[in-house]
């Protein structure tokens, strides 16, 4: 079970002064085991009463708590990226976009989003994710570097969409 997440709080192993520290997106992965011989075993935190065809079924607060750095299994969540702009109230995408690019029935996720750094567009029913993210560059310069069109060279942006693929119907 991974999931991936924004962590936007201070810690200086992020940033120099350890205040007003840059968004970054972290994995964290809980494993399953082997249901017949549980070998190797379940981690501790894993949902084991979850139905993937719906959602809300899932218990994330072992992955998604108040405080999100705290270990899992004695792991600290896998930074991936750091520096994600979290410039406010600039190009901040709509349920219909995401509707415009996956078809109707289409979410945005998160369903209200504050920023543009990282969101995602998500068909269910079609299996297909739109992942966007992006970046602040100027930021690692100047701890206060809102997004800014005219220096979009230090505002690298990029999209995938992703099929599932599945036996089941």
């Amino acid at each position: 079970f991974v999931a991936y997440y924004l962590l936007s709080n201070n810690n200086a192993t992020w940033c120099s002064s350890g205040t007003n520290c840059p968004a970054r997106i972290v994995r964290r992965e809980l494993k399953g085991g082997d249901p017949f011989d549980n070998n190797p075993p379940r981690d501790v935190d894993f949902p084991i009463n979850f139905d993937l065809s719906q959602p809300n079924t899932i218990n994330l607060n072992a992955l998604n708590n108040a405080q999100p750095e705290v270990l899992i299994n004695n792991a600290q969540p896998e930074v991936l990226i750091n520096y994600v702009d979290q410039t406010a109230g600039v190009l901040i995408p709509t349920a219909v976009q995401c509707t415009n690019a996956l078809g109707t029935g289409s979410q945005l996720i998160p369903s209200t989003v504050q920023f543009s750094g990282f969101y995602s567009c998500v068909n269910s029913a079609t299996k297909i994710a739109q992942v966007n993210i992006r970046g602040n560059a100027l930021r690692r310069i100047r701890d206060d570097a809102p997004y800014n069109a005219n220096a979009s060279i230090y505002f690298p942006s990029a999209s995938i969409t992703v099929r599932g693929i599945s036996r089941q119907n």
